[in-house]
C-alpha cells in the first residue's frame, strides 16, 4: 500500500497552464489532497473520490477517455499519460480525499 499527500494549491491564470508550458501566478492554500493506492489483480484503475461519491473505473486499455468537465481532473491526468505513451503493468484501487470543502469559494468562471 502507498499513501502520500500533497499540499493544495490556487492558480491565478488558469488551472493547468503551468502543466500547459504557460505563465501563471501559484498561491499556497492550507489543504492537503490525500491519496492511497493499492495494488489489484484485475488491469483497471478503481478510484473512489470519497469527497464527492463520484467513484470511476478506468480500464488500462490505452486508450484516452473522454471528459466531461474541466474538473475531471483524473481523467485529464490519465489522459496526459496516455499523451507520453506510458503503459501501466498492474491495476490500482484508489482511495482520494482532501480537506478543502467543495466549493469553498475558489470557482473557475
Amino acid at each position: 500500500m502507498i499513501r502520500t499527500k500533497s499540499p493544495g494549491r490556487f492558480c491565478i491564470f488558469r488551472e493547468y497552464q503551468d502543466y500547459l508550458n504557460y505563465p501563471v501566478i501559484l498561491m499556497k492554500i492550507f489543504s492537503i489532497i490525500y491519496l492511497q493506492t493499492e495494488r489489484i489483480l484485475e488491469p483497471k484503475f478503481l478510484i473512489h473520490q470519497k469527497d464527492i461519491r463520484v467513484p470511476l473505473e478506468i480500464p488500462m486499455d490505452g486508450k484516452k477517455l473522454v471528459h466531461n468537465s474541466s474538473r475531471d481532473n483524473v481523467i485529464i491526468g490519465y489522459n496526459q499519460f496516455m499523451r507520453k505513451n506510458c503503459t501501466f503493468e498492474k491495476g490500482c484501487e484508489i482511495q482520494i480525499t482532501g480537506n478543502l470543502p467543495i466549493t469553498a469559494g475558489v470557482e473557475e468562471i
